[in-house]
């Protein structure tokens, strides 16, 4: 199934608390590291890749480290992903070309595979940190399948905190 990386999954908490410092504040990896119990090392690395993608910067000094470069409404979660790890890849023939893929000459579903591939990127590019709220308790209609494959309605809590405009 997909899922995210562990530095992925530690690139998102140190940002989420960043999403939380107030004007001119930074933190620092260790900082960071410390209040998730990350390896400092690996942070640090996290964030260098991070800082190179201009989705955080580094401030100098005494009371430096690193702060968001721009609004977190404006850093979306597939920009944060494609930081870390690379664009993501629902499956193994999109992340090259497929050349590499020995059912390449039989395969029916690579279309089909392709087009939820750039779904599920697009709606990583829509989803943003500033949706990474703790505090909101909005629920969403999810449609699931049951064995006999009829759709049927139920209400889950939010993975990024993303608004329900109903």
């Amino acid at each position: 199934m997909l899922s995210l990386s562990k530095k992925t999954d530690y690139g998102l908490l140190a940002l989420s608390h960043l999403t939380k410092l107030k004007e001119g504040e930074a933190a620092s990896a260790r900082e960071l590291a410390i209040e998730f119990a990350i390896p400092t090392e690996l942070l640090a690395k996290i964030m260098q890749r991070l800082a190179r993608a201009d989705i955080v910067r580094s401030i100098s000094g005494p009371s430096g480290g690193y702060r968001l470069s721009r609004p977190a409404k404006e850093i979306s979660i597939a920009s944060v992903i494609s930081a870390i790890e690379g664009t993501p890849a629902f499956t193994q023939c999109t992340k090259s070309d497929g050349t590499d893929c020995d059912q390449l000459t039989r395969c029916t579903i690579r279309k089909p595979l392709a087009h939820i591939h750039a779904k599920i990127l697009q709606m990583l590019s829509l989803i943003t940190l500033a949706e990474f709220d703790e505090s909101d308790s909005t629920t969403y209609p999810v449609v699931l399948m049951s064995q006999a494959a009829k759709p049927r309605t139920t209400t889950v809590m939010p993975l990024y905190g993303h608004k329900n405009e109903d």
